[in-house]
């Protein structure tokens, strides 16, 4: 029998302290982190990675994660988790008119994030 991999979450983020703190806090789960730093390279993930649910900074360098969202449903209804500092309400707006599933403001509530999470890969 062969041991299948648990879910895979690819997450968007160029601040590498908040990325180390991610993908520290789903170490304990039966997960598949994986971090990219731009848009155009989680554009490339989701072809060789592919991914069940992506984690979105909207502040990234290039591509900006409003325009990586709309890419992403085009082709998928997979779960986007938008994680911004951004806490105005427009930018909240934005990110779910763009099709993201949830809107979380850094900092964050770190098992409030998890639950999340979890909640949206069952649901799939």
């Amino acid at each position: 029998m062969v041991a299948t991999a648990g879910p895979r979450i690819l997450y968007v983020e160029d601040e590498p302290d908040v990325a180390a703190l991610v993908t520290d806090l789903f170490s304990p789960y039966a997960v598949e982190l994986r971090v990219v730093t731009s848009g155009e390279l989680a554009l490339d993930a989701m072809v060789d990675f592919r991914p069940d649910l992506m984690l979105l900074d909207l502040m990234l360098p290039g591509m900006d994660g409003i325009t990586l969202c709309m890419r992403i449903r085009e082709s998928t209804r997979m779960p986007i988790i938008v994680v911004s500092a951004r806490a105005e309400e427009r930018y909240r707006n934005q990110a779910l008119a763009a099709g993201a599933n949830a809107y979380v403001i850094k900092p964050f509530d770190l098992r409030a994030l998890v639950a999340l999470v979890l909640d949206h890969l069952h649901r799939k």
